[in-house]
């Protein structure tokens, strides 16, 4: 008809406009899962979330993506790279969650009796900590109290020591059984690799 403009009818093309320029006027970066504080030419160009996957689930983004899913933006969710690994023990498996260094997330000791089991206690590590830290912080969520560095190491290093005075008692017997011995190879493959971890974190320090 005359007067009205030839092709395909644009239906979406102002709504994603008006969202686009919602997104850039009231939020910032940082709400998407970019590093950036502030949004540039640059980065409103060229860096907005997956609009298929962006608010969704990681199981939801990881329905619509499948295979794809390691090359897209899952903003506002958030990856860390790392590993899972197991190590045999005497009664069990040691599984500890690491980050791309090697540092340690989470882990616990696996058994048998515990494949009947739903739930189990975890240790939760330092780094974990932080990175949750991050995320309730980016998200305005209540985080914890950072404790005054000072004070924060003096309790750290009360526990370490009432953890070594608990672990010599238990080894301190009269007459050393089996049970003893099984105990004590234990004890050092503990002490010793946490003792090789907090080596390699402060071998910088200066006395």
């Amino acid at each position: 008809m005359e007067g009205h403009r030839r092709g395909h009818r644009r239906v979406f093309g102002g709504a994603l406009v008006t969202l686009l320029v919602a997104w850039i006027t009231t939020a910032l970066p940082r709400d998407f899962g970019f590093l950036r504080s502030r949004w540039t030419c640059e980065c409103s160009s060229c860096s907005f979330p997956d609009p298929e996957l962006f608010g969704k689930t990681f199981d939801q983004q990881l329905d619509l993506a499948g295979h794809t899913i390691g090359d897209r933006d899952i903003a506002p969710n958030r990856r860390i790279p790392g590993e899972i690994v197991f190590e045999p023990l005497l009664n069990g498996v040691r599984v500890t969650a690491r980050d791309n260094n090697h540092r340690v997330l989470w882990g616990f000791i696996g058994s048998i009796g515990m494949l009947k089991l739903d739930h189990c206690p975890i240790a939760v590590y330092e780094t974990l900590q932080g990175l949750l830290s991050e995320d309730l912080k980016k998200h305005e969520l209540p985080a914890p109290k950072k404790a005054d560095p000072m004070a924060a190491a003096e309790q750290a290093i009360s526990a370490l020591r009432e953890t070594a005075d608990k672990l010599r008692e238990a080894i301190t017997v009269k007459k050393v059984s089996q049970a003893t011995i099984e105990r004590a190879t234990a004890i050092a493959r503990v002490a010793n690799d946490a003792n090789r971890m907090i080596l390699l974190e402060t071998s910088s320090f200066a006395g």
